[in-house]
C-alpha cells in the first residue's frame, strides 16, 4: 500500500512539473530527508497534500527525495540537491520550498548559492539545532560540528515559516538532580545518524552551562551495540544516561527496536533519563521530550497564506515539549508520583479494576437502575390503573345515562323537526300556489313583487323540504325503491331548480336511452339531482348549465354530471362545503345545507358524490348511485 501511495505521489509530482510553465499559478517543492513512503514522511506528505488541495484545489505541488538514510552518504547530499534545483530552474523555479526531515533542513542550510537563499522555505520534522553537512574527504567519526539555532544563525535564508521541536538539557537536568541527587556524571548516549551527531553537538553546547556534571559520550559513530552495552555496565552509580538516539551504530547498519533492552540488561539499576522519547516503555524513567506530531496540514495553511499574502510570514514556530515517565520504570527506583510536575504524563500505569471494567459496570448499573426504576413505575401505574378503573366505571355509567338522554333530545328534535317541517309546508304552499294566481290578475306594475313573493316562497318551500329529508335520513327512515325512468328522475330534479335559472344561462341536458329504467330510492335521488342544479343555477347568473346522465361500464353505477360555467370552488374548499351549514359566498341565498344532503343521500343509498377537481371551467359535481 505504501509503494502504490509513492508511486501516485510521484505521478502527481510528475504531473505538476509538467504544468511548471504556466505562470498564472504558483509551483511547492517539496523536498524530504527520506523517500515519501517512509513512516511519518508519508503521513505528512499525505496531511500536506489534502490541505493543500482542499484550499486550492488546481495547486501544483512537486516532491523530491534526497535519500539522506545513511550518515556514510552525508558528502552526496549536497549534490543531489544541486540536481534537484536544476530541474526547478528560471520559469519553473518553484515559488516555496518546504523541508521535510533534519536532513534536508540542514543540507538546504548548507547551500551558498544566493537564488537558494532568496526562495521562501519552511521546514518541518526537524529540530531547532542544527548543523552544517559534513566537508568533503572528513572522517565522520571523528567529526564534531559547532551546533546552530535556526530562528538566529540563518538570516541570510529566507526562513518564512515552518514547526521545529526543541529539546530541552535543562528541564533534564533540573528533574535528575530532584530524582537522583547523588549523581555526579552524565553519560549521553547517541548513534550513528546525521540526527545523533546533530544531537550530540547541541549537547556539548548546552552540557557547557553544567560544569558540576562529568560528561560522558557513548557514541553511536565509535561504538558497535557490544562496545556501547560494555561501556554502559562499566558504569558507577553515580553515574546516569541520557539517552538521545539510537537507531544505527558503528557498523552503518539499522538495529533492531531490542538493542534498547541489550543495553538496559547490561546495567538496569543505573537511572536513565531520555532527551527524545528514545528508551521509553523499555529503558527510561522518564524525561522532558519533544511532542511529536504531525504537521502536514499547518504547513499546507502556511504555505498556501504566505503565497497570497507574503506579510504573513513568520519565524519557524517552536513546538513545545512535556514530561513524559513510565510507571514502571518509577516503582523500579521507587520513586514517588508526588516528586513529579503535575502536568507529567504517566505512561504504563497499572487500570484499576473499576477502570477495567467501567463500561460493564457502569451499564449494569444503568440496568440495575433502569429495572428498579421500571418496578417502581410498574408499582405506581397499577395503582393508578386501579384507581382509574374505579373512575372509569363511575364514568362509563355517566356517559351511558348521558347517552340515553341524548337520545331522546335527539329522537325528540327530530320529530319537533319533521312536525315543524311539515306545518310549515303545508302554508307555504298555499302561499306560492296564491302567489301564482296573483301574478296572473295583477297589473304589470304589481306584477314584480308577486315574482318576488313566488321565488323567496320557493326558496323557503326548498328549505324545509331538504330539511325534512335530511331529518328523514338521520331519523333512519329508508326510502322505498322503485324502478323508474332515469331521464324522468333528471327532468322532475330540473322541474324543481328551473326557478333558479337566469335569464342569461342556458341549460343542456344529455339524457340516456329513453328506455333505460333504474331501481333506486327515487325521492332521495330527485332531492340530490334537484339540490346540485338548484346550486348550479344559483352561482351561474350568465352562461350555461349542462346535466349528463350515463351508465358505468359495468352497467351497475347511474352516473349524473352536473356541470356550470360558475366562479366554481377552490381546491382547499372542495370537501368542506358539502358539511352542513357551509357557504362559501354569504351573499347568496341559502342555509348551506344542499351539498350537504347530496353527500347525505350519497351515503344512505350507496354512492358517492364528489368535485371533478380536473375541471376549471367552473364547478363540475358528480354524483354516482347503484342501481338494477
Amino acid at each position: 500500500m505504501r509503494y502504490l501511495i509513492y508511486v501516485i505521489l510521484v505521478f502527481v509530482s510528475v504531473l505538476n512539473t509538467w504544468a511548471a510553465n504556466r505562470d498564472d499559478e504558483k509551483l511547492i517543492l517539496i523536498i524530504t530527508s527520506y523517500n515519501p513512503d517512509m513512516g511519518s514522511m508519508q503521513v505528512n506528505l499525505e496531511e500536506f497534500n489534502e490541505a493543500y488541495r482542499r484550499l486550492d484545489p488546481n495547486a501544483r505541488i512537486a516532491i523530491e527525495s534526497l535519500d539522506c538514510l545513511y550518515l556514510k552518504d552525508a558528502g552526496a547530499w549536497n549534490d543531489r540537491l544541486n540536481t534537484i534545483m536544476g530541474k526547478y530552474n528560471g520559469t519553473q523555479q518553484p515559488d516555496m520550498i518546504v523541508l521535510l526531515g533534519q536532513e534536508a533542513w540542514s543540507t538546504y542550510l548548507s547551500q551558498d548559492d544566493q537564488r537558494l537563499k532568496q526562495i521562501p522555505i519552511m521546514g518541518g520534522l526537524i529540530s531547532r539545532n542544527t548543523i552544517p553537512l559534513p566537508p568533503d574527504s572528513i572522517d565522520l567519526a571523528s567529526w564534531h560540528p559547532a551546533s546552530k539555532d535556526i530562528r538566529i544563525d540563518f538570516n541570510d535564508f529566507n526562513i518564512v515559516g515552518g514547526y521545529a521541536y526543541e529539546y530541552s538539557l535543562k528541564d533534564n537536568i533540573d528533574m535528575m538532580r530532584k530524582l537522583f541527587p547523588g549523581i555526579k556524571n552524565i553519560a549521553f548516549l547517541t548513534d550513528n545518524t546525521f540526527g545523533g551527531v546533530n544531537m550530540q553537538s547541541w549537547i556539548k553546547r548546552e552540557s557547557s552551562k553544567y560544569p558540576e556534571y562529568a560528561p560522558i559520550f557513548i557514541d553511536g559513530r565509535t561504538k558497535t551495540v557490544d562496545e556501547a552495552s560494555s561501556t554502559i555496565a562499566g558504569l558507577t552509580p553515580v553515574t546516569a544516561i541520557f539517552c538521545g538516539t539510537w537507531r544505527v551504530d558503528k557498523s552503518g547498519e539499522f538495529l533492531l527496536g531490542n538493542t534498547i533492552a541489550m543495553l538496559k540488561e547490561a546495567n538496569p539499576d543505573i537511572p536513565v533519563m531520555t532527551l527524545s522519547s528514545v528508551g521509553m516503555n523499555i529503558w527510561a524513567i522518564g524525561g522532558f521530550t519533544p511532542q511529536y506530531r504531525t504537521v502536514g496540514a499547518s504547513l499546507a495553511h502556511d504555505s498556501f497564506n504566505y503565497l497570497n499574502d507574503p506579510e504573513s510570514a513568520a519565524p519557524v514556530t517552536i513546538i513545545p515539549g512535556q514530561y513524559i515517565f513510565d510507571y514502571n520504570m518509577l516503582e523500579h527506583f521507587g520513586i514517588d508520583a508526588s516528586k513529579l510536575p503535575e502536568t507529567a504524563n504517566i505512561i504504563n500505569e497499572p487500570v484499576s479494576l473499576y477502570d477495567q471494567h467501567k463500561a460493564e459496570i457502569w451499564f449494569a448499573i444503568i440496568v440495575v437502575a433502569i429495572l428498579a426504576c421500571a418496578l417502581i413505575m410498574a408499582l405506581i401505574q397499577l395503582a393508578r390503573i386501579n384507581r382509574l378503573k374505579h373512575i372509569v366505571e363511575e364514568e362509563r355509567n355517566k356517559v351511558l345515562d348521558a347517552m340515553k338522554k341524548v337520545e331522546q333530545v335527539s329522537d325528540l328534535k327530530t320529530k319537533f323537526i319533521q312536525n315543524m317541517s311539515h306545518e310549515i309546508r303545508t302554508p307555504l304552499n298555499a302561499i306560492v300556489g296564491f302567489a301564482q294566481v296573483l301574478s296572473a290578475s295583477l297589473d304589470e306594475s304589481l306584477q314584480t313583487y308577486a315574482d318576488v313573493i313566488t321565488k323567496n316562497s320557493d326558496d323557503l318551500l326548498k328549505m324545509v323540504n331538504d330539511i325534512i329529508v335530511i331529518s328523514d335520513i338521520d331519523a333512519g327512515k329508508a326510502d322505498n325503491k322503485k324502478r323508474v325512468s332515469l331521464n324522468e328522475l333528471c327532468n322532475v330534479a330540473y322541474s324543481q331548480a328551473e326557478f333558479k335559472k337566469s335569464p342569461n344561462t342556458s341549460f343542456r341536458y344529455q339524457p340516456t336511452s329513453d328506455s333505460l329504467t333504474v331501481f333506486t330510492s327515487k325521492n332521495l335521488v330527485e332531492a340530490a339531482l334537484a339540490n346540485l342544479l338548484h346550486n348550479a343555477f344559483k352561482f351561474t347568473e350568465r352562461g350555461s348549465v349542462s346535466m349528463k346522465c350515463e351508465l358505468s361500464d359495468d352497467s351497475k353505477q347511474a352516473i349524473v354530471t352536473v356541470t356550470d360555467t360558475g366562479p366554481g370552488i377552490p381546491r382547499d374548499k372542495q370537501e368542506w362545503v358539502f358539511e352542513r351549514f357551509t357557504k362559501i359566498n354569504e351573499f347568496k341565498q341559502g342555509a348551506g345545507i344542499g351539498l350537504a344532503l347530496c353527500r347525505a343521500v350519497a351515503k344512505a343509498i350507496g354512492g358517492s358524490v364528489k368535485i371533478d377537481s380536473s375541471y376549471t371551467g367552473g364547478c363540475r359535481i358528480v354524483f354516482t348511485f347503484p342501481c338494477e
